[in-house]
C-alpha cells in the first residue's frame, strides 16, 4: 500500500504546472515548476511536468522512497491542473487519492476526475458538460467521505464559479454560486472540521479585480464577502482550513508595482487585518497554503 508522507496524509494538497492556457496566461510560463514543501524539518520536492505526465507517491514502509512515476492522462491536447495553485489532489476519509484536472479533448475544456485506491487509478470520469469551457478546478475532501469541487465556467458574459458535491456514492448536480453579472474565476475550496465548505475566487464585479469569499453550511451559501484591498490588483487566491473553524487565505497582488503575497486569517468569528507576507524585488506569485496536524499554516 502506497501512502503519502505521514505529515501530508489526509491533507488537501495542491500542485500545478505553472501554466494557464486561456484568458490571461502567466507572463513567463516554464516547461515545469518545482515546488518545495517544508513541514517541520522535513522537505520534499515535487516536479510537476506539463500535461500531468506523472504523479509519484512516497512509501512509508520498510523501503521508503519515491516510486516510479505514473502517467495519468493521454489526451490530444495538454492536461492542466489549476493555475492558481488550488488543491487538485486530495486524500479522502478512506485514504484514497482523488485528482481533478481539465483538458480540451472535446473542443471546450471539461473537468476530469480519477481516484487511486492504493493499487490502481480508476478510469477517468468527466464531471462537467457544457458548450463553454470549464477550467481551474479545486477539490476538497470532508471527514464523511464527501468531495467538494469548484471550478470556473466561462460563457459569453464572462466566468462564473460552479460547485459540485460527491456524497460518498454519487456526484450531485452542479450549481453556480456567483453572480452571472460578474466575471468570476480561479476558485479555491477548503472544508473545515465542522463540514462547512469555504470558497475564495477572483472577481471583476465592479470594474476591478478583487478576492471574494463565501461559505456553505450544508443548507445555504452565504453572501459574497470582499477580502482584498479595493485598491489592489489580486490574481491567484488560495485557501486552507484549520482546526476550530480557522480559515487561511493568501493571494498575490500587484498594488505596489510588483507581485507580492498577502494573507488574511479567519478565527471562526471575524476576519483579521490583511498582512503583506513578502517584500522582495523579485516576483512573488501563486501562493499555496497547507495546514499541518499541529494546526500551523504554511505558505509556499
Amino acid at each position: 500500500m502506497l501512502e503519502l508522507h505521514k505529515e501530508l496524509a489526509g491533507t488537501c494538497f495542491g500542485i500545478h504546472t505553472g501554466f494557464h492556457k486561456p484568458h490571461m496566461p502567466p507572463s513567463y510560463p516554464k516547461p515545469y515548476k518545482e515546488v518545495a514543501v517544508t513541514i517541520g524539518k522535513k522537505t520534499s520536492a515535487l516536479s510537476v511536468l506539463l500535461g500531468i505526465a506523472a504523479i509519484m507517491l512516497l512509501s512509508t514502509g520498510a523501503h521508503a522512497g519515491w516510486f516510479p512515476e505514473v502517467r495519468l492522462t493521454i489526451a490530444p491536447d495538454a492536461s492542466y491542473l489549476s493555475g492558481s495553485n488550488a488543491h487538485c489532489l486530495v486524500t479522502d476519509s478512506e485514504g484514497g487519492l482523488h485528482l481533478v484536472w481539465y483538458d480540451y479533448r472535446d473542443g471546450e475544456a471539461e473537468i476530469y476526475h480519477s481516484r487511486f485506491d492504493g493499487v490502481v487509478w480508476s478510469p477517468e470520469a468527466v464531471l462537467t458538460s457544457s458548450e463553454y469551457s470549464s477550467e481551474s478546478p479545486s477539490l476538497a475532501a470532508d471527514a464523511a467521505g464527501g468531495l467538494h469541487l469548484v471550478w470556473s465556467r466561462y460563457g459569453v458574459s464572462g466566468g462564473r464559479i460552479h460547485y459540485r458535491h460527491f456524497n460518498g456514492t454519487t456526484w450531485e448536480l452542479s450549481e453556480a454560486i456567483t453572480d452571472p453579472a460578474s466575471a468570476s474565476e480561479r476558485p479555491s475550496v477548503a472544508v473545515d472540521d465542522t463540514g462547512r465548505v469555504h470558497v475564495v475566487w477572483r472577481d471583476y464585479s465592479d470594474g476591478n479585480w478583487h478576492i471574494y469569499y463565501k461559505v456553505y453550511d450544508g443548507a445555504v451559501w452565504s453572501e459574497a464577502e470582499l477580502l482584498s484591498d479595493p485598491a489592489g490588483y489580486p490574481r491567484y487566491p488560495s485557501i486552507a482550513a484549520g482546526e476550530d473553524g480557522h480559515i487561511h487565505v493568501a493571494w498575490d497582488d500587484y498594488r505596489h508595482g510588483n507581485w507580492e503575497i498577502y494573507y488574511r486569517f479567519f478565527d471562526s468569528a471575524v476576519w483579521g487585518a490583511e498582512e503583506r507576507l513578502t517584500v522582495d524585488a523579485s516576483v512573488s506569485e501563486s501562493p499555496a497554503l497547507l495546514v499541518d496536524t499541529y494546526d500551523e499554516v504554511h505558505v509556499f
